[in-house]
């Protein structure tokens, strides 16, 4: 799911980092070279990386289902599917491990405001699944106000953190808190009760603590007037990258929404392929179609009902509020004073 980091961000899997690294192992998705019509052969297929920013979940549904279904083959392409590396997907794409990864918006514009050369070419969530849990049956929680003096579990995010600090002044309080590294899954932080409260996933540990029977109450900082992430998951690459290889670029970008797009018309259909794809992940059928099924309806689509172009104004908006609040730092630790240009942070130049 999405990270913080790393969740994607949909990230957030109760899996740690260190368990992540080669649980995947690299997939490929390609076809032989073929003669063509004439009797000579085909050109060979274009290779491409992508790195996923978690173990395989939900979010990553399009790319496998683009695998599977051979869209990329389809395309002339021979696509690896590389694991999470703990470097972070940034890192991995500006020293060219990578051709396109999983990020979003934070991390996006953090890499380039640190001189990384990163930039969205797919915007999959279009609003924030991230958001602040509690346990549903806790009585003494039931607004923002609550949480003030109490213990916060997060991967520490100054961004989130601050957001979180605004939503509960917002509602009447001091945004006054604790705060814990989160080292397992929201749920579980807050049921052991090592948080009261917690950065957690609405689509995949929210529908999880409901599977268990012992659900969890989520607040959103945007429905208290925090500006929305406006891509908290989506597919990234280098503007160096894209340059070189525009057209395989679009190639790849052209099958791989075809991959989202079936799983907004199919979400079980689609859920069931992921699980399929990766049987070392062990994912939960029931919880992966529950996810999907919540991705594919309120999350992914825009008013079109279609997958992938980026809200520019909503970009700006962000960029302007983290800049204001004083979220966004540099390199050295210095607060950014000019936001960003979304056009170096976010295209829909190469969907079609």
């Amino acid at each position: 799911m999405t990270r913080t980091r790393r969740l994607t961000p949909l990230a957030a899997l109760a899996l740690l980092p260190a368990l992540l690294t080669g649980l995947l192992g690299s997939c490929t998705a390609g076809a032989p070279v073929t003669p063509d019509a004439s009797g000579a052969r085909s050109a060979e297929p274009a290779k491409v990386r992508i790195v996923l920013d978690w173990t395989p979940n939900t979010n990553h549904t399009g790319v496998f289902v683009a695998q599977e279904r051979g869209y990329y083959r389809q395309e002339n392409l021979e696509v690896e599917i590389l694991p999470f590396n703990k470097a972070g997907v940034e890192a991995v794409l500006a020293t060219g491990g990578a051709d396109f990864g999983f990020s979003g918006a934070p991390w996006t514009t953090q890499a380039n405001v640190n001189g990384q050369d990163v930039q969205m070419v797919l915007t999959l969530m279009r609003k924030p699944a991230v958001a602040i849990a509690v346990k549903a049956d806790n009585p003494s929680i039931s607004s923002p106000k609550d949480l003030d003096g109490r213990t916060f579990a997060s991967w520490g995010s100054s961004e989130l953190v601050g957001s979180v600090r605004e939503m509960i002044r917002a509602d009447g309080g001091t945004g006054t808190f604790d705060q814990v590294m989160l080292g397992t899954s929201a749920y579980e932080a807050v049921h052991s009760g090592t948080a009261d409260f917690a950065q957690g996933l609405v689509t995949w540990e929210g529908i999880e603590a409901d599977l268990r029977g012992t659900p969890l109450r989520f607040f959103r900082p945007a429905d208290f007037g925090v500006p929305l992430v406006p891509s908290e998951v989506g597919i990234a690459s280098t503007r160096t990258y894209l340059a070189d290889h525009s057209q395989v670029a679009r190639r790849f970008l052209r099958a791989t929404r075809r991959g989202y797009e079936d799983a907004v018309k199919d979400p079980a259909g689609t859920a069931d392929v992921l699980v399929a794809a990766n049987p070392q992940a062990k994912i939960d059928p029931e919880l992966a179609r529950c996810s999907q099924q919540l991705l594919s309806t309120e999350y992914w689509p825009d008013e079109d009902g279609r997958v992938g172009r980026c809200d520019r104004d909503a970009w700006q908006a962000y960029l302007d509020h983290l800049v204001d609040k004083g979220y966004l730092v540099d390199s050295t630790g210095a607060p950014v004073t000019v936001a960003p240009k979304v056009d170096d942070l976010v295209t829909n130049e190469y969907l079609e």
